[in-house]
């Protein structure tokens, strides 16, 4: 008995006819390893979460099929003084707004039987009361040692103190807008050995570079050193900034993490789901940094704390923007054609298929989606909504909960024979991708259409050779009024254009089956060994 999860995105743009047999489908199964469950993970800023009820969180985590927490939610972890909320650096914190404090998250996380994650800050030693600028001056070891006893006093108060047994820490978030690799890879060492001290069975978590980056971080002064100069410009390349962590000695840390954002390039939702595919199919943060791991012989795996498809373009903040006039008529019209059903339920099938990319890398242990009630669900007062309707699944929650609907504890290689492919910016692209995952005695293929007009047969037959499948059932995830005008907003009461619906399926489906236009589909076939196994 076994279960064999198969994930399989078609993205398609070129014509198929119905009944041409046009992809085939092949197992690796010698090599398989296990399923990230922590793939599902998400964050939320700190004075957004107080604002839900626990009864309204859990809902959300159901909904979604959440695993982990990061804790207190990216920018927010370069100012916080976690012994003093209040007294951040950041200088847009809005006081007057309530916050989840540390502990408060620890316990929010044990109450929603998630995996907690936090980052801590590198850029204090201490909160900023009377005046007293506690920043961590990144050219003085000894400045930097005085940040790392301030986080692994964290440590010793959630795991020691508190027994709180966090088991995942991360040393900064995004650092490198104001550090050099070099120092950067200082801070890992210094807080790696004072955390460690105060817990050893922790993981750490250190920040990585996804791509060459150049920022001007003019904020960070230090008036009390004669030889610091102000950064007006702070670059650094993918392979510095990487070659710095992973040549520190082996152990100092467990993760290395990146953020991936995977945005369209252009209102027009076909043409742009071509680019961001593209990107996908080329995976090229993913695959660089494995090159670099297995270069240096690490045992370090991947952690990607930040990922998201379309961030920007969420729509329930148009009016928000407008008013405040971060937002000009000509982008506030973008948004709209950015927030329609189509766009919105390509950006689905996005997050899909980048999901798949992290978990059949074997390398990504952890991922978190940016953010939890904005881009994952839409509910960001659930309390002042629920009167309203139901919190709904954005476009990547409702990726996130078909993952963790469908999957195995095994995941395996998978090869894809005689798919279609196009050609973008001079590069052929396939236009299928495949994943697989499996368990005892199912399995669950699922598949994903792009094209808004082309039906595709696909052959999945040598997936169960040799077992006999007592039954398969068809579930479908699609957006029949996806070519409407625009996508609901949390002021409306209209549903989202998505529908599932379910049915029984002929038995040799798998040798044939009609994969219709913008569907994501699931496969879930019960097996049994043949009698000449």
């Amino acid at each position: 008995m076994r279960f064999i999860n198969i994930l399989l995105l078609l993205m398609l743009w070129a014509p198929a006819v119905a009944g041409d047999v046009v992809a085939r489908v092949r197992l690796d199964e010698a090599t398989r390893f296990g399923f990230p469950e922590l793939i599902f993970g998400a964050q939320e800023e700190i004075y957004v979460l107080p604002y839900n009820s626990v009864d309204g969180l859990k809902r959300l985590k159901e909904m979604v099929g959440l695993r982990l927490l990061r804790y207190p939610c990216g920018t927010p972890s370069d100012w916080l003084a976690w012994d003093a909320v209040e007294e951040g650096y950041w200088p847009a914190f809005p006081k007057a707004r309530k916050k989840l404090y540390p502990d408060a998250y620890i316990e929010l996380a044990k109450q929603l039987g998630l995996e907690p994650l936090i980052t801590v800050n590198t850029t204090l030693y201490g909160p900023h009361l009377d005046g007293i600028v506690n920043r961590v001056n990144p050219t003085k070891v000894e400045s930097i040692r005085r940040g790392a006893e301030y986080a692994a006093k964290w440590v010793h108060h959630a795991n020691v103190e508190n027994r709180s047994g966090v088991r995942y820490w991360e040393i900064g978030n995004e650092v490198w807008i104001w550090l050099q690799g070099a120092e950067y890879a200082n801070h890992v060492r210094e807080y790696s050995q004072a955390m460690r001290e105060a817990d050893p069975s922790i993981k750490l978590i250190a920040c990585g570079l996804a791509h060459d980056a150049e920022f001007s971080p003019k904020w960070l002064k230090f008036p009390d050193d004669p030889n610091w100069t102000t950064r007006t410009v702070n670059r650094n390349t993918f392979d510095g900034w990487n070659e710095a962590l992973l040549s520190l000695p082996e152990g100092t840390f467990d993760y290395i993490a990146q953020h991936v954002y995977l945005n369209l390039p252009d209102m027009e939702a076909l043409e742009g789901g071509k680019d961001v595919f593209a990107s996908i199919h080329r995976a090229e943060v993913l695959n660089n940094t494995i090159a670099m791991i297995k270069k240096h012989n690490s045992p370090v795996r991947i952690a990607i704390t930040e990922w998201m498809v379309n961030f920007h373009w969420e729509p329930f903040v148009t009016p928000h923007r407008i008013k405040k006039g971060t937002l000009t008529t000509q982008e506030a019209e973008k948004v709209t054609l950015a927030s329609s059903p189509a766009n919105q339920f390509i950006t689905t099938l996005l997050a899909a298929d980048w999901m798949g990319r992290m978990i059949a890398s074997g390398y990504v242990d952890i991922a978190v989606g940016h953010t939890w009630i904005n881009s994952l669900t839409r509910n960001w007062n659930y309390e002042a909504q629920k009167a309203i309707k139901p919190p709904l699944l954005e476009p990547a929650g409702a990726a996130m909960k078909f993952w963790s609907d469908h999957h195995g504890g095994q995941v395996v290689p998978v090869t894809v024979e005689g798919g279609p492919s196009y050609v973008h910016e001079d590069e052929t692209v396939p236009l299928i991708s495949a994943y697989a995952t499996t368990d005892r005695d199912k399995v669950y293929l699922v598949l994903i259409n792009r094209s808004p007009d082309q039906t595709l047969a696909v052959n999945a037959a040598d997936l169960v050779a040799g077992q006999d499948a007592a039954t398969i059932t068809e579930h479908v995830l699609s957006a029949p009024s996806w070519v409407a005008s625009v996508w609901p907003t949390v002021e409306d009461s209209a549903r989202y254009p998505i529908q599932e619906s379910s049915q029984v399926l002929a038995t040799d489906t798998l040798g044939d089956y009609q994969l219709l236009p913008s569907r994501l589909v699931c496969l879930e076939a019960s097996l049994t060994k043949s009698s000449g196994q």
